[in-house]
């Protein structure tokens, strides 16, 4: 009868252990979502959306390649490749040469311009996990250097001009993960038009980080002194109030508005949620951002306008200081001229 409680309490035990475990792995979860808004010289606007989550929930089991103390990080890669000159057709309009790029890339602690043979066979054990997880071929890049910024990393590139867009968006919504996914997956006319996916340390602990990105509709055009309005739930077609995920550690919402020419002025009427602007100058970048971890908003929109400064408004500007400081001058010389002149006459 001992034995038989001793038992029951020793799996009470271990399954309270397990749901502790399983709680903290949850709890480190973060999500970002940005709208991205472009505009360039032609007035025209683009409107990109990027959904960012950090989680210990990857697509594959990585314990063999993160436990090796030469692994340093994992991304893979997967966009739209411009090609070189845009031709135009016998309306003008543009024609885009596009392909996709599908870039593995593996980075190894070595030493510095001195490769290692293990290295390399952790990039191919994990090139071959994204052959076998989208079904495609990735030839080995050995060209590609390592970035500045992590010095004594090796590189380890893989590329091909295969899209795994689809494939990705597909396993990505498996996960079926909360807060501000679920405004995606749950939308069924929502197409993802990019992804990264990267295993890196993160605060002492490897965590997966994906990011989509959707080319939603914005105003096609913008025109001087014109106001528009940018909402989420107006352009995801949706009404109810927007969630962060329950327990995650950030839920950060960011606008970001991108100036193609520095002869405009930004100007903006109201923002939801309420978020902190800052600038860039180089290049041009005006960000609102805030986060909302623990709540939920009900939009995610801001008003703006853009105002078109005179062509040459810094050559305007020191005209009319000079001409101010001209006119200034010319008027204390009549005035004190009159002065003079009064004085001589004794009026």
């Amino acid at each position: 009868m001992r034995r038989k409680v001793y038992t029951i309490f020793l799996l009470i035990v271990l399954l309270c252990i397990q749901d502790a475990a399983l709680t903290k792995a949850e709890t480190v979860y973060k999500e970002s979502l940005t709208l991205d808004v472009a505009i360039f010289k032609t007035m025209k606007c683009y409107l990109d959306t990027e959904l960012s989550v950090t989680t210990p929930n990857g697509p594959f089991d990585a314990s063999e390649f993160t436990s090796d103390p030469e692994f340093n990080s994992f991304y893979v890669f997967c966009y739209l490749v411009w090609g070189g000159d845009v031709p135009v057709d016998a309306s003008g309009s543009p024609i885009y040469n596009i392909t996709f790029c599908t870039d593995v890339q593996v980075y190894v602690n070595g030493i510095e311009f001195a490769p290692t043979l293990h290295g390399l066979r952790i990039a191919e054990a994990l090139n071959s996990k994204i052959e076998n997880m989208f079904n495609i071929v990735l030839t080995y890049f050995p060209e590609r250097i390592p970035a500045m910024d992590i010095p004594y990393t090796d590189l380890y590139s893989f590329i091909s001009n295969v899209s795994v867009v689809d494939q990705f968006w597909d396993i990505f919504k498996t996960f079926n993960f909360p807060g501000f996914s679920q405004l995606f997956t749950s939308n069924a006319n929502i197409e993802a038009g990019g992804m990264e996916l990267s295993l890196e340390k993160i605060d002492g602990s490897f965590l997966w980080t994906y990011k989509i990105r959707f080319g939603l509709y914005g105003p096609p055009r913008i025109e001087f002194g014109q106001e528009y309005t940018l909402s989420l739930n107006d352009i995801l077609n949706r009404s109810e109030d927007i969630s962060s995920a329950l327990g995650s550690s950030a839920s950060n919402v960011r606008v970001e508005f991108w100036m193609g020419n520095e002869n405009w002025t930004f100007v903006p009427l109201g923002v939801e949620p309420i978020m902190i602007k800052s600038q860039d100058d180089v290049p041009r970048r005006i960000v609102f951002s805030t986060d909302i971890a623990g709540s939920r908003i009900t939009d995610i929109k801001i008003r703006f306008k853009i105002i078109e400064k005179p062509e040459n408004y810094l050559a305007m500007y020191v005209t009319v200081v000079l001409l101010g400081a001209f006119s200034s001058a010319v008027g204390y010389y009549l005035v004190k001229r009159h002065r003079i002149r009064s004085s001589s006459y004794g009026l």
